[in-house]
């Protein structure tokens, strides 16, 4: 159990498939000092690298971080969420899940280089493309090291992790979920490959504010943008 200050804003990120949620903690040198981030880790990577990966659906994965919020108590302040890519669906899963166990849901909820999974999700499936195309397309995609595609023995342990993080995202259904009362912050890198009509359906997720905001840069626009999300993140504390 961690120690949560009373008096800050707590806010929470969700890693993108195969990501660590240690990727937030170089956006601390840009918070005000009101606001803190706090990070989750998934089985099998970062702090958790030794436990066991045996997510097989979203709802595994939302579970998962449902308990380790409720023990830190964390439902009993405000609070934010953050989910960049598989973060943002599964952003979406724990917030439904937080409102069918009664308990307080986030302040606010900011998605990041993800499509409203309100759509058909008819793109490729690369869940499913061998070891050989898949790398190829981790590559396009940007977000990896170069060490993961120069030492085999990192691809052998994350190939594994990431073919089934895809997989849960890829497969995942949202038939179910009513829209939620608070606002939603879209952020998109305008080199992504999500269509106009795909990003502005998050409208449909909530019956507050749903803001839109766009980047240079492609899915991990992110990566050179901590300033400018954080930016966006205080004014809308």
């Amino acid at each position: 159990m961690r120690t949560v200050n009373s008096n800050k804003y707590m806010l929470i990120c969700l890693p993108y498939a195969g990501g660590s949620s240690t990727f937030y903690n170089k956006w601390k040198q840009f918070l005000p000092s009101n606001i803190e981030i706090c990070v989750y880790e998934l089985a099998g990577r970062g702090t958790r690298a030794s436990d066991s990966t045996n997510y097989t659906c979203i709802e595994d994965i939302a579970a998962d971080l449902f308990s380790q919020m409720d023990a830190d108590n964390l439902f009993n302040k405000p609070y934010y969420l953050f989910g960049h890519s598989l973060g943002a669906l599964i952003a979406v899963k724990l917030c439904n899940l937080i409102r069918e166990k009664g308990k307080i849901l986030p302040a606010h909820l900011f998605v990041s280089g993800e499509g409203a999974p309100t759509h058909t999700r008819e793109q490729k499936k690369f869940h499913l493309l061998n070891d050989q195309e898949f790398v190829s397309e981790l590559k396009k995609l940007g977000g990896m090291t170069d060490d993961f595609f120069n030492y085999p023995e990192l691809q052998e342990y994350y190939l594994p992790i990431l073919r089934n993080d895809l997989k849960i995202a890829e497969t995942a259904i949202f038939n179910s979920i009513l829209p939620f009362d608070f606002n939603i912050s879209v952020l998109v890198g305008k080199e992504d490959t999500w269509t106009v009509d795909q990003i502005y359906k998050w409208n449909s997720y909530t019956t507050g504010i749903c803001s839109f905001h766009f980047f240079n840069g492609g899915h991990f626009y992110l990566t050179d943008c901590g300033e400018e999300i954080i930016h966006i993140i205080k004014s809308c504390l």
